[in-house]
């Protein structure tokens, strides 16, 4: 798969929620995964401070599922997708100059359309153009109508809260069917130590 998780190491591949401690402020991110483990559905949205294990929770529940065999289940990150949409764009634009539709274009958004358990990690991180934007709505627009008819679920993490997307995109995310999570551990990067 295009997107797929390309892990840093075997570690990452073999990451469970169950290697997950929980402390303080996290209680309520790890129940959220595991009742996404046990009924996947519509959308799951993590957010809170860099280093709180946002994406290792991501990683694990991606993990679990195509283990299960419930997948295939896909992370990634929102810029990733962003380069991989505007590329096909791109190559239409120096193809020709005509008002045609680039099957290119279209075959890829159907594609991400097409991961029935997709994980997007940094969702506050893509550069604000107006590609972005527009596609930022259409897709995540047609992942909401998948996701509120069963037919695809989606995670995703951010550092800032949802309700700081536009309304249009925010209204989605808060949607009563779908949950959104503040993740409120702080940064467990300063205690890392070297192995």
């Amino acid at each position: 798969v295009v997107l797929g998780y390309a892990p840093d190491s075997a570690e990452d591949l073999e990451r469970r929620l169950d290697d997950i401690k929980r402390v303080k402020g996290n209680e309520a991110m790890l129940d959220a995964a595991e009742a996404m483990l046990m009924f996947p559905y519509g959308w799951l949205w993590i957010w809170g401070g860099p280093g709180n294990a946002k994406s290792e929770v991501m990683i694990a529940i991606i993990n679990e599922l195509n283990l299960s065999g419930r997948g295939p289940a896909v992370y990634t990150k929102f810029s990733t997708i962003i380069d991989y949409m505007r590329d096909a764009f791109n190559e239409r634009q120096q193809r020709d100059k005509t008002p045609d539709i680039d099957l290119g274009y279209i075959a890829r958004f159907e594609r991400l359309l097409s991961i029935e358990l997709l994980a997007i990690d940094e969702m506050d991180k893509a550069r604000d153009t107006p590609f972005m934007m527009d596609f930022r709505f259409d897709f995540l627009d047609e992942r909401y109508r998948q996701g509120i008819n069963g037919q695809s679920v989606t995670l995703f993490a951010s550092n800032t809260n949802p309700a700081s997307l536009p309304d249009a995109i925010y209204d989605r995310a808060r949607d009563g069917r779908f949950v959104i999570v503040h993740n409120q551990a702080g940064s467990a990067r300063p205690n890392m130590k070297r192995t």
